[in-house]
């Protein structure tokens, strides 16, 4: 048997999490600043409903603990592209954005909530790896801190 085959499947994931994160920070990168501000928005998007999925989980009691995992690794994922979907030039006024110009002006502030809210994702995944509902839950709600966090004081509020 050959030493990938050996391997565990979580390992296997994060290794083609990783590749594709480089291709898509790649891609990116190229990208006219629109077209940046999009793909950030579908990641943010993707957030929203796995939240959703989640909070029916946990509130309301509908759902399974397996749709909690697989919206733990689309916010997992997500998460750890967030560093590279805010290139300079994204701000407000281009497309749809609601990047504050803070991000830019405090980039080792912004990275350190990001790299908070990576933590958190990962602790989040772990918990619904557990599949306790009360675990799930207390998790979650740190989440939501680590996103409110950046929401705070680096987007702009909807009126």
């Amino acid at each position: 048997m050959t030493e990938w085959a050996t391997r565990k499947p979580a390992a296997l994931c994060a290794m083609a999490a990783a590749s594709m994160i480089l291709f898509v920070h790649t891609a990116v990168v190229g990208q006219d600043p629109e077209a940046q501000v999009e793909e950030r928005q579908d990641v943010m998007e993707s957030f929203g409903d796995s939240s959703k999925a989640i909070t029916a989980y946990v509130r309301q009691g509908s759902g399974t603990v397996e749709d909690v995992r697989r919206a733990a690794a689309v916010i997992r994922q997500g998460a750890e592209r967030l560093l590279g979907l805010f290139p300079e030039g994204t701000g407000v006024g281009v497309g749809d954005s609601k990047a504050l110009p803070a991000i830019w002006e405090q980039p080792e502030d912004f990275a350190e909530r990001i790299r908070t809210l990576q933590a958190a994702a990962a602790d989040f995944s772990s918990a619904a790896d557990g599949g306790d509902r009360e675990t799930i839950a207390r998790s979650f709600a740190e989440l939501g801190r680590a996103c409110g966090g950046c929401h705070e004081q680096y987007r702009e509020r909807d009126d």
